[in-house]
């Protein structure tokens, strides 16, 4: 089932991969979704590692009208290193 796409939408027990975006941030690439991309402002200091393998919860902001970004906006209620990470 793919994931929920509109703004205010809850996202619950996601898996993915931390990606350093050049200087803009951080941001999390779904597993089960690649070509999906959020924007998360603030990233835990102990999770900025570039591939590192993730679960989070948040929800989904709105992306203003003719601003280009990243990715979807994303304030994460939760977020830990996966269970198979170091």
């Amino acid at each position: 089932m793919p994931l929920p796409t509109e703004p205010g939408a809850e996202l619950r027990e996601v898996s993915a991969t931390v990606q350093q975006v050049g200087q803009f941030g951080w941001g999390l690439v779904p597993d089960a979704e690649p070509g999906t991309r959020y924007a998360v402002e603030e990233l835990p200091e102990e999770l900025r590692e570039d591939g590192l393998e993730v679960v989070f919860s948040g929800v989904l902001g709105e992306i203003p009208a003719n601003v280009r970004l990243w990715g979807t906006p994303l304030e994460l209620t939760s977020i830990r290193r996966a269970a198979d990470s170091p």
